[in-house]
C-alpha cells in the first residue's frame, strides 16, 4: 500500500524517540527509515544530514537545532537536504504521523518546487485543515450579530437560503 501521491523516502531522525512514528508511517504505506538503522544515537547532525540527502531522502525531525545551529545549517545547505521540521516536540508521535499523512499532498508540492536545500514547517493544528464555511447560509439564526447593519446582511443571507430551498 502506497499513500496517494507520495513516493518519497522519509528519514525520521532520533528526535522522535522510539519506533512509534516509524511504525505508524510504515503501516500507513510510507517508505520510511529511522535514525537507528544507519547511525549511532549520538551521531552529530552535520555527519548524517549529507548522507541522507545524498540518498535523495527527505528528513523528518522535531529538532529545531537542524535549522538554527550554524554547522547543521551549513550541512543542509551544502548537501541540498530537504528537511521537514515539526512546530514543536511536545506531542505524541501519533499526532505527527497524522499531520504528516494529512499534509502529504501539500508537502509533496512544496518538496517538488523546492528541490533543496529547504526547510518546511509542519504543524499539528487542524485549523488549517478543517474549517466551517458558509455558516451564515447553513445556520442563519446563529450568526445574527447585534448591530443593525450586519442584521441586514443576515437578512440577505436568510433570503438567499430561502430562495435556495425553493429551488430544490
Amino acid at each position: 500500500m502506497k499513500p496517494l501521491n507520495f513516493t518519497r523516502t522519509v528519514f525520521i531522525d532520533r528526535s522522535f524517540g522510539g519506533h512509534r512514528l516509524l511504525t505508524l508511517l510504515s503501516k500507513t504505506g510510507f517508505d520510511v527509515h529511522g535514525h537507528k538503522e544507519f547511525f549511532v544515537d549520538d551521531e552529530d547532525d552535520h555527519i548524517w544530514i549529507p548522507d541522507i540527502a545524498a540518498r535523495g531522502w527527505i528528513i523528518f525531525t522535531s529538532d529545531e537545532r537542524i535549522s538554527r545551529d550554524p554547522i547543521n545549517v551549513k550541512a543542509v545547505l551544502e548537501s541540498k537536504a530537504q528537511v521537514i521540521i515539526t512546530s514543536d516536540n511536545n506531542r505524541l508521535p501519533e499526532v505527527w504521523g497524522a499531520a504528516f499523512t494529512v499534509g502529504r499532498l501539500r508537502l509533496d508540492e512544496l518538496l517538488d518546487v523546492n528541490p533543496g536545500p529547504v526547510y518546511i514547517k509542519l504543524t499539528s493544528a487542524t485549523g488549517g485543515h478543517v474549517h466551517q464555511t458558509k455558516r451564515h447560509i447553513t445556520h442563519p439564526l446563529a450568526s445574527i450579530p447585534s448591530d443593525p447593519p450586519a442584521l441586514e446582511t443576515t437578512n440577505s443571507a436568510n433570503a438567499f437560503f430561502a430562495d435556495f430551498i425553493k429551488l430544490r
